[in-house]
């Protein structure tokens, strides 16, 4: 099972305004199948190569729902500047337990696999989080993240929430900084 550019829900579609409902474990073979072949989009995304082969974006993040599956689970797959592997890994029924007062923001904004338009303006993160998850045997983990994973992980989460990233967005003044806002 490969998904392509065509298997992402865009956000016209209500199911991303759903909340996804949590899996149950042990999972069975084909939510296996399709929590690894949402981590293996990412992965092939980022090869050039892979990606127009395959005809997939760059992305860091997919989350279930942006497949049409309305459960608990998404994957992220972060490389550094230097092409470094940083983390890959499925994250199944995930729950942010703990999170700092200092919030963040990618400084050109955010972008997703699900939304055509661009919505410019800042979207304030915890910088750091605590979370708790699990993988595909349901072992559970508990790991705190900052920075980009940080964010990278509150985008994907959302997802599982029914939130696209713009929601943050202040309509009124799309560019104003909080107090305790500083850029990534």
């Amino acid at each position: 099972m490969l998904y392509t550019n065509k298997d992402i829900y865009q956000d016209t579609n209500k199911i991303l305004r759903n909340k996804s409902q949590d899996y149950s474990f042990p999972l069975q073979n084909h939510e296996k199948d399709e929590l690894n072949a949402i981590l293996e989009y990412i992965i092939k995304s980022v090869d050039d190569t892979l990606a127009k082969q395959y005809d997939l974006s760059p992305s860091v993040g997919l989350a279930a729902i942006q497949v049409g599956i309305q459960k608990r689970g998404f994957a992220l797959h972060i490389l550094d500047g230097d092409d470094n592997l940083v983390i890959s890994q499925i994250f199944i029924n995930p729950k942010i337990i703990a999170y700092s007062e200092q919030l963040t923001y990618i400084d050109g904004g955010e972008a997703c696999l699900s939304v055509a338009n661009e919505h410019k303006g800042i979207v304030p993160r915890y910088n750091y989080i605590k979370v708790r998850y699990y993988d595909l045997l349901g072992d559970e983990y508990i790991e705190e993240f900052t920075g980009f994973i940080s964010v990278a992980f509150q985008h994907e989460y959302d997802h599982l929430n029914g939130i696209l990233f713009y929601d943050h967005i202040n309509k009124e003044y799309p560019f104003k900084v909080l107090h305790n806002t500083y850029p990534l």
